[in-house]
C-alpha cells in the first residue's frame, strides 16, 4: 500500500525547563507549533514560519553547523527526523518531519496563538509532558531536545 506523503517541519520551543504546546483542534493532542512545508519553501524557513503564525513568537534555531562551505548554501541541521503516520483526508498519510529546536527570541509569555489550528497553549514544564494527552513518543521527544539543549 502506497501512502501519500508529506513534509512537515515541528519546533520544540524551550524556555526555562518548559515547552510550549497547543492543543491541535482537530485531533485534541498537545503538540508542538508546525507543519507542512510550503511550494519553494526549505525546513527552516518553514519551522519559523509555522511557529510564528500558530504562536506569535519569533524564535532562533538550536543546530549545529557540522559543514559549510561558500560554494552551496547549508541548511542547520534538524534536532531528529520522524516519519509519522497520520489520518488525514479520511485515508492514512505520512509526514516527514523535521524537527527543530528553537528557543524565543521575542517575549515568550506573548503568545497568540492562531485560533482556527488551536484550541488553547501553555508553556509546560518538561517533567509534566507525559501527563497530557499527546502523541505516545513526545514526552520522550522533548526529554530529548532538552539534553541537547543543554538546559
Amino acid at each position: 500500500m502506497d501512502l501519500d506523503r508529506h513534509f512537515t517541519a515541528h519546533g520544540i520551543i524551550l524556555h526555562n525547563r518548559r515547552t510550549l504546546l497547543i492543543e491541535h483542534a482537530k485531533l485534541g493532542w498537545w503538540l508542538p507549533p508546525g507543519g507542512h512545508l510550503e511550494p519553494n519553501e526549505d525546513p527552516v524557513q518553514a519551522v519559523l514560519r509555522e511557529v510564528a503564525e500558530e504562536t506569535g513568537l519569533e524564535c532562533a534555531l538550536l543546530a549545529e553547523n557540522r559543514f559549510a562551505h561558500e560554494a552551496v548554501q547549508v541548511l542547520p541541521v534538524p534536532f531528529t527526523i520522524q516519519i509519522e503516520d497520520v489520518s488525514e483526508n479520511g485515508g492514512v498519510a505520512q509526514h516527514i518531519d523535521f524537527i527543530y529546536v528553537l528557543r524565543p527570541v521575542s517575549d515568550p509569555e506573548s503568545v497568540v496563538p492562531q485560533e482556527a489550528e488551536s484550541t488553547n497553549w501553555r508553556w509546560v514544564p518538561v517533567e509534566e509532558v507525559s501527563g497530557l494527552v499527546t502523541a505516545p513518543e513526545l514526552p520522550d521527544l522533548i526529554r530529548s531536545a532538552l539534553a541537547y539543549a543543554g538546559d
